[in-house]
């Protein structure tokens, strides 16, 4: 037995007190079976702590151990990410080509360009997780070093699965804080050599605070028991995956390992699982009659003429107005919904992946954008990889036949087959639309009264704030006729350009998003270029446009940026300000409207001048008159008319006139400084509430 702590290993030969007593269920339910080891139970367990705020880099377990390990989550969830890792010799060209593509993406210099999982799988306390087949073999494993999760970040193929489900649609409980976390790892030695060679994963930042590896022996032992206070306070959570490989698209994997709910191991009689689970033999028996039949399914589908998919990136533009963002969720309007739906009536998916909506996934047609955008949030040029019948006579036109108007594809190019458009897009260009009247100076207190504007009370409320039953004023249309013939002169412009200048080059934005602190290395981010239009009158009001090109945003930070500038014009703050927002010093800063942003394009230079002369580039330049004519009458005519229709920057503004001191502005000053007034501390609930479904990639 050998038990590893942070400051290093001892080893002992006494067993370790009731802990490993698993082993019969996984004899019972055939995990370790087929692997061609002398005994069917796993002969090796490391045990390991994290505390809140640890991880794992990503990582393969190596040829020291058979391909299938299972582990089981106590006390705490955690986010297990997958990240494709091509071994040196593998048969398959394209996956190769892949790795070398993200070896020589580049980001500024000083910072390389961060790596984004494939997908992640939500792990939930007490659960049981198996890794077996493609999962494990071309796939590394890790946990990002953060203290609290986002599960609206868009890659977890098991969310609708979990007890957490309803946060699909439900911000105000999507960040979920980690507790203390015990893993208990399973697997089976290849070698029979000495126990110690196990002890390969190490925390990001440290060691995980305490870690044993041990021989383990068949003695059942109670799920229950060992989970802890913390457990028991929860709901009984489904087990999450027995075979991952599942999720990635091959009908075999899903008959035998497909994601099984804790519904499988729910009966009267205890078993070597813990009190409540399923009879052994029921279990044995509903598991043997199900996958006999998905076999039979199969093997009759596989009789059938196939035409084959192929691996395309396609180029599409839409306006978000109505929907709740790009990707698709179950019982919410996406653009991915919609979509998915018109391509299924084209015939450009295949039956067997079109029975069911939330098959338009990442991983079952390889669906995957380029970059997520949020509720409300536009695309001039959008770029979707997927897996598609294309042999069909004008595809394009008629898988735009079943689309709405306002949403649009361009054109496709055919890809390598590892194409992921989300890993291999270098930079995304956004564009955002802003009336100058933002500009004008702050009104004086007595004027900030009136009744509330629920909408933007509850998007930019504190956490726990009542302040959407407070009243603020509502401009009449005298006061926004008013408004509305305001004109930026040439000294307030100059300080909007140097404000938004400010923001380039590679910072730590962890002010300008929620759910993350300044030591997360995920909140530096590399901003090329942000420049501001001259202004443009459009419908008797003056607007800029701003254009910001990034590596990558976090959720809400371009809004968040836009929303600082405003309100650093609007009291009069120097722009010394700003560097301060990159230190560690935590405020809340409100963003601006969703309206007014739009994605402009994704970049995908080095992916180019990979596949140059041996694949089409992937580049919007044939279709550019069709966009430009897309983007001013869906999105552009929309914007306008929305804000005429509803003045929704006046209404923003207002509110946030009307409750500077519930908001915590105290940043806002003549210095330019961050008093301590103004700084959100641990426990404080300062930060923004957001309402709005967003993501990675599209703030």
């Amino acid at each position: 037995m050998l038990f590893g702590y942070a400051n290093g290993f001892v080893f002992s030969q006494e067993p370790h007190p009731n802990t490993f007593r698993f082993v019969d269920g996984f004899k019972e339910y055939g995990v370790f079976d087929g692997l061609g080891a002398t005994h069917d139970v796993p002969n090796h367990c490391l045990v390991n702590e994290y505390l809140p705020g640890q991880g794992i880099m990503p990582h393969k377990d190596g040829p020291a151990y058979l391909p299938t390990v299972a582990t089981i989550s106590l006390s705490s969830h955690c986010i297990l990410e997958f990240y494709r890792a091509p071994e040196e010799g593998e048969g398959d060209s394209s996956s190769q080509e892949h790795e070398m593509i993200s070896s020589i993406s580049q980001g500024d210099g000083n910072h390389s360009r961060i790596q984004e999982p494939e997908f992640s799988l939500l792990v939930q306390p007490r659960s049981l997780l198996v890794l077996k087949e493609d999962v494990y073999n071309k796939y590394m494993h890790g946990i990002r070093e953060v203290t609290t999760d986002d599960l609206r970040q868009g890659n977890i193929v098991n969310l609708s699965d979990t007890i957490y489900e309803g946060t699909i649609n439900d911000n105000a409980n999507a960040l979920l804080e980690r507790g203390t976390r015990i893993s208990l790892t399973f697997r089976i030695n290849n070698t029979n050599e000495s126990i110690d060679s196990a002890a390969t994963a190490t925390a990001v930042g440290g060691a995980p605070a305490e870690s044993s590896v041990v021989d383990v022996n068949a003695t059942p032992i109670d799920v229950d028991k060992d989970s802890g206070e913390s457990a028991a306070k929860r709901s009984r959570p489904k087990i999450e995956a027995e075979d991952t490989s599942s999720y990635m698209g091959s009908k075999r994997n899903k008959v035998r390992g497909n994601i099984r709910g804790a519904d499988k191991y729910k009966g009267k009689k205890s078993g070597p699982w813990g009190p409540g689970t399923r009879n052994a033999e029921e279990a044995a028996k509903a598991a043997a009659g199900s996958d006999a039949a998905a076999v039979a399914a199969e093997d009759d589908e596989e009789k059938e003429a196939r035409i084959p998919k192929r691996k395309v990136a396609l180029m599409m533009g839409y306006c978000g107005t109505g929907y709740q963002g790009m990707q698709v969720n179950p019982n919410a309007k996406t653009i991915e919904g919609d979509l998915f739906k018109a391509m299924v009536s084209a015939g450009a998916v295949s039956k067997d992946n079109s029975d069911d909506i939330k098959k338009a996934s990442p991983l079952t047609i390889s669906m995957m954008r380029s970059a997520r955008t949020d509720k409300g949030v536009h695309a001039a040029g959008n770029v979707v990889s997927c897996k598609l019948i294309v042999d069909v006579d004008d595809i394009i036109g008629k898988i735009n036949s079943f689309l709405p108007d306002q949403i649009r594809l361009f054109g496709y190019v055919r890809t390598i087959n590892s194409f992921n458009a989300k890993v291999l897009c270098d930079s995304r260009v956004y564009e955002y639309l802003l009336p100058t009247y933002v500009f004008l100076p702050r009104p004086p207190l007595p004027e900030r009264e009136g009744p509330p504007a629920e909408t933007v009370l509850r998007e930019n409320a504190p956490e726990g704030s009542k302040a959407w039953d407070e009243s603020v004023h509502i401009s009449t249309a005298e006061e926004m006729e008013e408004k509305r013939r305001y004109r930026i002169d040439a000294d307030t412009l100059a300080r909007v350009r140097e404000g938004f200048q400010a923001y380039i080059g590679t910072k730590n934005f962890h002010n300008f998003t929620i759910g993350k602190n300044f030591k997360e290395r995920t909140c530096q981010r590399f901003i090329m270029k942000f420049d501001v239009s001259d202004p443009m009158m459009i419908e008797g009001t003056e607007w800029l446009s701003l254009k910001v090109h990034g590596q990558s945003f976090m959720l809400h930070q371009i809004r968040k940026m836009v929303g600082l500038i405003v309100m650093i014009i609007r009291t009069d703050t120097p722009m010394t300000l700003i560097p301060e927002t990159f230190k560690a010093n935590k405020i809340n800063i409100p963003k601006a409207p969703s309206m007014g942003l739009l994605l402009e394009r994704p970049m995908f230079n080095t992916y180019n001048r990979k596949i140059e002369g041996k694949n089409p580039a992937l580049d919007f330049g044939p279709y550019e008159t069709e966009m430009e004519a897309f983007k001013e009458k869906y999105i552009y005519e929309g914007i306008i008319k929305e804000e005429l229709e509803f003045n929704r920057f006046d209404e923003y503004l207002q509110i946030l006139d009307g409750h500077a001191d519930r908001y915590n502005f105290a940043y806002l000053n003549k210095e330019g400084v961050i008093p301590e007034e103004a700084l959100i501390k641990r426990g404080d609930t300062f930060e923004a509430a957001e309402s709005d479904v967003e993501s990675d990639g599209s703030s």
